[in-house]
């Protein structure tokens, strides 16, 4: 969980994770947020013996992909699933990620359903609930995801094998979203 500026939310986003029997922990970026987020990650971690605390060297921000990079880094099990600050996993979320990964060793990464909740109106948009329809190959999942109008891409809804990153590369720290 890349933290800057989501005070407000991190606790949810934490809590929510930390529920889920096969979260083995919750890695938290703090990327050099004014105000108090870095005592906030302080305070999960030592409620929640899942909660992994880290920063920037001289607690700079680098921006979402530096700090996902550090978190990919730092992790300690062998499967990454990303959250940002703002948005929280609900019940049964690795589920059927898990059984994709167990029944079929090939597979690399999963790609499950995403929604959103709309703070302003305290609903879900179930308009805009992205989808993959069975099995699509990993030259085509961007595309399919990008332009198949069948929702909206999101990393939260990613689960990939840590290896992945060895082979693919990390995230381009160039871009700061």
């Amino acid at each position: 969980i890349p933290v800057y500026n989501a005070e407000k939310y991190l606790q949810h986003a934490v809590e929510s994770a930390v529920a889920l029997q096969e979260t083995g922990e919750v890695v938290l970026v703090e990327d050099g947020s004014p105000g108090n987020a870095l005592e906030l990650c302080h305070r999960l971690a030592d409620e929640h013996n899942k909660v992994k605390v880290y920063t920037h060297p001289d607690h700079q921000n680098r921006g979402a992909g530096a700090s996902r990079n550090l978190g990919i880094e730092k992790a300690r099990f062998h499967f990454i699933a990303f959250l940002d600050a703002d948005d929280w996993y609900l019940p049964g979320r690795f589920t059927n990620t898990g059984k994709k990964f167990q029944d079929d060793p090939s597979v690399e990464g999963v790609y499950e359903s995403t929604g959103y909740y709309l703070e302003s109106t305290g609903a879900f948009d179930d308009t805009r609930i992205t989808k993959v329809s069975g099995r699509v190959g990993p030259d085509d999942l961007l595309t399919y995801l990008l332009q198949s109008r069948k929702g909206r891409f999101h990393t939260n809804a990613i689960t990939v094998r840590k290896s992945v990153f060895e082979k693919a590369g990390f995230f381009d720290t160039s871009l700061r979203l």
